[in-house]
């Protein structure tokens, strides 16, 4: 038996969406390569457990450093949206933010 946690049996589904924001080459078929690295047939539009993505994306961007992507995923809880920027082994990852707006009696109807 390996020391290595089944990874299968728990775990969180998110659904990931991927962009070029900018360096596209028009001839490289991004997800396709993403996904295989990553070990899915298809890693995006769809729930997956993906749980290196940013070890995974920060390695994939270094092999197109021209490249700005943008990876957006929403996980099954209500407030688990981000995104996440990546180039050349460099990430920038935000996280959504629930903001009310500001409540005043006038605004009553």
């Amino acid at each position: 038996m390996n020391n290595y946690l089944n990874l299968d049996r728990m775990g969180y589904y998110t659904n990931y969406q991927l962009s070029i924001i900018s360096g596209d080459d028009y001839t490289t078929d991004y997800e396709k390569e993403i996904s295989e690295l990553a070990g899915y047939d298809y890693c995006f539009g769809e729930s997956i457990k993906w749980y290196c993505c940013e070890d995974d994306m920060r390695v994939y961007s270094t092999n197109h450093p021209q490249v700005l992507f943008l990876l957006e995923g929403e996980g099954d809880e209500n407030d688990d949206v981000w995104r996440a920027y990546f180039q050349d082994g460099k990430m920038f990852k935000t996280k959504v933010k629930l903001v009310f707006e500001e409540f005043s009696i006038e605004k009553l109807q």
